[in-house]
């Protein structure tokens, strides 16, 4: 079980009424100043040095992660770990908010269980009525939580699936030399992982992701019967390092395959008749200029599929003042 984090409250009335503020607004950190404080608990943990929420948050404007009319851009914690020399990373992109089957849950709780802790962005509803970050140290039949702004019961030690269908993005904070005295970890996961999903098996794992079963098996310590279980997540390989043999050729050809996707992309990103009317009057009015053939849906081939330059910009904006006599 990981240690109980330092646990400081925005709301402590040594600094809850200072500024945590940009010019525009008049936030103080008792009421905007949540994320800091989730950093200050775990930095003061792990390091053993004095930090405040009120350090944390001048930290914060200092370097530019507070949001104007709002909280702490999530940009916030892996810059401000790495100050203390403390590894941290968003997990995912993927919001869990109001999906409690999403994989994201159980790659937090598979942390969580390694010896990390956790910082997570929590939505409307028990915890919050818009936005609030939190502390989470571990979870077993309850999900225990160093709230930054509470000390009621059922924000501490909250319900498991109530806390699934309310989080939506999580940090992963390095804890394991304090909780356990595993060593120092990569910035990112060491393995790639898989989500037992209803009805898959060792074998239908390895045929889905082209690592041999018995593989699977012995890095997760699974022996017979081979039992597993919906939303275990499992360890499949680790991770492929860096290629050190990188030349201009292979970097050439890797960006080469990256733009015709995000072209491709472009391509597919129209909005129907607008976009067609749109497309043919850039064309009628020379502003992009067309190849003289048609795509297979009629649109013509534009001679530029990227975004705007500065200069096709001014050109759309002069003939739209021409157009209404405002030049």
């Amino acid at each position: 079980m990981n240690k109980r984090p330092v646990s400081y409250l925005q709301t402590d009335s040594r600094w809850a009424k200072k500024p945590y503020r940009v010019p525009g607004e008049n936030s103080t950190i008792g009421d905007s100043g949540c994320g800091p404080t989730a950093a200050a608990m775990l930095i003061e943990t792990l390091t053993g040095k004095t930090y405040t929420p009120e350090d944390a948050c001048a930290w914060s404007v200092a370097h530019g992660y507070k949001a104007l009319k709002a909280g702490t851009y999530y940009a916030y914690f892996a810059p401000q770990f790495a100050e203390f020399g403390i590894k941290c990373w968003q997990l995912s992109w993927t919001n869990g908010y109001h999906n409690p089957k999403a994989k994201v849950h159980d790659q937090a709780l598979e942390y969580l269980k390694q010896g990390y802790y956790l910082i997570a962005l929590m939505k409307k509803g028990t915890w919050t009525g818009g936005g609030h970050f939190v502390v989470v140290w571990w979870a077993d039949n309850k999900i225990r939580i160093n709230d930054p702004a509470s000390t009621r019961d059922k924000r501490l030690n909250g319900d498991p699936a109530t806390f699934r269908n309310e989080a939506a993005y999580y940090w992963v904070v390095d804890a394991r030399a304090y909780n356990n005295g595993g060593g120092a970890s990569p910035a990112v996961p060491e393995y790639s992982t898989y989500t037992v999903k209803v009805g898959d098996s060792l074998s239908a794992i390895g045929a889905k992701t082209g690592v041999d079963w018995k593989t699977i098996a012995a890095l997760n310590g699974i022996s017979s019967p081979y039992t597993i279980h919906p939303g275990q997540v499992l360890k499949l390989a680790k991770k492929p390092k860096e290629d050190d043999d990188m030349d201009q050729d292979k970097f050439n050809k890797m960006f080469e395959t990256a733009m015709q996707q995000y072209r491709q992309n472009l391509r597919d990103n129209d909005c129907g008749e607008w976009s067609r009317a749109a497309r043919q009057f850039a064309v009628d009015q020379g502003i992009f200029a067309g190849s003289g053939t048609t795509a297979s849906d009629g649109q013509p081939n534009m001679m530029w599929e990227d975004l705007l330059t500065r200069e096709q910009c001014a050109q759309v904006l002069y003939r739209f003042a021409q157009k209404f006599n405002l030049v």
